[in-house]
């Protein structure tokens, strides 16, 4: 025992001084009477049994048992109940928050300061058990998402880190064209893209980048015109095809009668301008409507009339006649 009880060293994670705080400073003042009396033996001064000033001041002053006086036997050790070691800490996460419609994303985690980890997924691919604390997995995420959490545990506590995934379909991209000729509109849309090409062939040939959600004019000749637009988006890359076909006018037309009375009507589709030209008891030529009816007198030498005309498909013609005998 220390000569001088009050001067003895400490080791950390003990009580320094005096046990006054909660269950320790019952303890301690539990036992004061037992070790002094322990102590006694020793303190005592020239054998006999009355204890020397230095023992008696070993149990005097506040009643308390002063820990420091009792030496190395009254030392006790200090448990707080908190963590003895540091917390664990996880991250983890999916390499894009939204992926394609079944496709595999890789699920990658990390947790420092722990001991064991578990993961549970939830989703298109629902699992759970023991996992390494430090890794990666591919992970097949559908319609129904994917969710999963890393749990770490070490004697510090524990921790978890939660990852998402999403799924996106593929891009959906249509699109039509209205009318033939220097009139002509297309229009398209591709929903789920954020970003768009388009390839045209035909009367008008053209390719490159275009918003994936517009409209513009576009001539359509007799070639017709066709085009594909290609949308790329979360959920993967997807086309849409549409064409116009611009047929040549189709014309048709007759005489009704002879004499006075006699009619000329005709009539031409898909056409964007006709003209005429007739011979025999009346001759004359010009533009006219592609659709229409006149009197025309038709006399002894008949009468030969051709209409011609001309659309975005190209050009037609044809030709009536009235002979009155």
């Amino acid at each position: 025992m220390p000569t001088n009880a009050r001067s003895a060293p400490h080791a950390a994670g003990w009580t320094s001084r005096r046990a006054t705080l909660g269950p320790r400073r019952a303890v301690v003042a539990a036992l004061a009477p037992i070790l002094v009396a322990a102590a006694l033996p020793f303190a005592c001064a020239n054998g006999s049994n009355e204890p020397s000033a230095q023992a008696a001041d070993a149990g005097a002053g506040d009643g308390h048992a002063d820990v420091a006086d009792l030496g190395d036997v009254a030392l006790f050790p200090v448990d707080d109940g908190g963590p003895v070691g540091p917390l664990p800490a996880c991250t983890g996460g999916f390499g894009a928050a939204t992926i394609a419609c079944g496709s595999a994303a890789t699920l990658t985690w990390s947790c420092t300061n722990a001991t064991t980890c578990s993961y549970d997924c939830s989703g298109t691919s629902a699992s759970s058990g023991a996992v390494a604390c430090s890794g990666s997995a591919s992970v097949v995420v559908d319609t129904a998402g994917e969710s999963c959490t890393i749990h770490a545990t070490g004697t510090g506590g524990s921790a978890q880190a939660i990852a998402n995934a999403a799924c996106a379909g593929k891009p959906a991209c249509s699109g039509s064209f209205t009318g033939c000729g220097q009139t002509s509109t297309v229009s398209w849309s591709c929903l789920g893209a954020t970003s768009c090409t388009y390839d045209c062939t035909g009367t008008y040939v053209s390719s490159g980048a275009v918003a994936c959600d517009g409209s513009i004019a576009i001539a359509v000749g007799a070639a017709g015109e066709r085009c594909t637009v290609t949308g790329t988006g979360p959920g993967g890359t997807a086309s849409g095809a549409f064409e116009a076909t611009c047929l040549p006018p189709a014309c048709s037309g007759s005489f009704g009668g002879c004499g006075a009375s006699s009619t000329a009507s005709w009539s031409c589709t898909g056409a964007s301008a006709c003209t005429y030209d007739c011979t025999g008891s009346v001759t004359s030529s010009g533009p006219l409507s592609c659709t229409g009816s006149t009197p025309l007198a038709v006399g002894d030498a008949g009468e030969s009339c051709t209409i011609s005309a001309t659309g975005p498909g190209g050009d037609a013609s044809t030709t009536l006649a009235a002979g009155c005998l």
